[in-house]
C-alpha cells in the first residue's frame, strides 16, 4: 500500500486549516465528487489518505468559502511509497489588486 499525506496552511500567518476536504480526483475534473477517497484536515492541517494502491494520484482540495486554495499534486506512486501533497489558502479579498484613486489637475 502507499500514503498521500500534507498540511494545508494559512498563507497569512503559516497556520495550519482545519476542516479542508482533500481528495483523490479520480476522474480528473477537479470537484469532490462521490466514490472518490477524501480526508478533512484536523486541528493542525495535517491529512493522511492511507492503505491506496500503487498509481497514479491527483491531489486536490476543495477550497473554503471566502478562500482561494493553491497546490495540490500529481503523483506516481509505486508500493511501499509515501506521497505529499501540501496547500495554502489565502482569504480571497487577499488576492485581489489593490486599486489606488487618483484624480488629475489642470493647472
Amino acid at each position: 500500500p502507499v500514503t498521500v499525506a500534507g498540511r494545508v496552511t494559512d498563507a497569512r500567518t503559516g497556520a495550519g486549516v482545519a476542516g479542508v476536504s482533500v481528495f483523490l480526483d479520480a476522474d480528473g475534473d477537479g470537484a469532490l465528487d462521490a466514490g472518490e477517497r477524501v480526508a478533512v484536515t484536523d486541528a493542525t492541517g495535517d491529512y493522511a489518505l492511507d492503505a491506496l494502491a500503487p498509481g497514479e494520484y491527483a491531489v486536490r482540495a476543495v477550497a473554503p468559502a471566502g478562500t482561494v486554495l493553491t497546490g495540490g499534486a500529481d503523483l506516481t506512486l509505486l508500493s511501499g511509497d509515501a506521497g505529499s501533497a501540501d496547500f495554502t489558502v489565502t482569504t480571497a479579498d487577499e488576492t485581489r489588486p489593490e486599486v489606488t484613486r487618483f484624480s488629475l489637475q489642470d493647472d
